[in-house]
């Protein structure tokens, strides 16, 4: 690879990380205009890198594109979201009660249950980032899922994942909110290792309800808010 191609990819990710950001922590709201002019301006880069973050930004569906307008942030009604909850709780129900049925060998989800210990253990004093904490949230659900060795699952569980990462940062944002967490994650692990698949399907749907019912409220504020601003 030229060094011309290694610099545009640089340009390209680093428009791409911070415009992702500014999605995910909502300073960007449903329905905003991206307009590629604006962020080269802002960015000094040309065309190119920037229409390289914009496709980037539709593939996770963080972005839509509208023809003759261009790019704007997804804008989701409440309706269309609870419905990917209730597939991503339908496929992981599946990963954990499979998992109890068929057994897994004992150490399978060691590293697992100690991260999520820690986390349990997290100080009162600790700077709670939504971004990052519903990122290691994710990697949880991931990681079980892999665990089971159905590709097409994983697929379609990173897909739902990535249509409702902007909402979780909504979920994690306390210690509190992450010691609940942390302890349904551990009893999902432990009912795994038991063989409990009851216990492990109770949990987990617990454990995504919480977080769906954590976001709800805050997503028709800022749907609102945001339908408010285009009207």
């Amino acid at each position: 690879m030229s060094n011309n191609s290694k610099e545009r990819q640089s340009r390209s990710e680093f428009v791409f990380k911070r415009l992702e950001q500014r999605i995910l922590s909502w300073k960007y709201l449903p329905g905003h205009h991206l307009k590629e002019d604006e962020i080269c301006a802002e960015f000094n880069v040309s065309r190119i890198p920037v229409r390289e973050a914009l496709s980037r930004l539709s593939q996770i569906h963080l972005v839509e594109r509208k023809p003759n307008f261009g790019c704007t942030v997804k804008r989701w009604t409440v309706d269309e979201l609870t419905e990917f909850y209730e597939l991503r709780l339908a496929l992981e129900s599946y990963v954990v009660e499979t998992l109890a049925r068929e057994g897994v060998p004992e150490n399978a989800f060691t590293p697992l249950e100690e991260e999520w210990r820690q986390h349990r253990d997290f100080s009162e004093e600790s700077v709670v980032s939504g971004i990052d904490w519903s990122r290691r949230d994710e990697n949880f659900h991931i990681t079980i899922c892999q665990a089971l060795g159905n590709r097409q699952i994983l697929t379609t569980l990173r897909d739902v994942n990535a249509r409702l990462r902007f909402l979780r940062v909504k979920d994690i944002n306390s210690p509190e909110r992450i010691r609940i967490s942390s302890n349904q994650h551990l009893a999902i692990l432990a009912a795994i290792l038991s063989g409990d698949s009851e216990t492990a399907k109770r949990t987990l749907r617990k454990n995504i309800y919480t977080g769906k019912s954590n976001v709800e409220s805050s997503l028709r504020d800022i749907l609102i808010e945001a339908y408010s601003k285009s009207a």
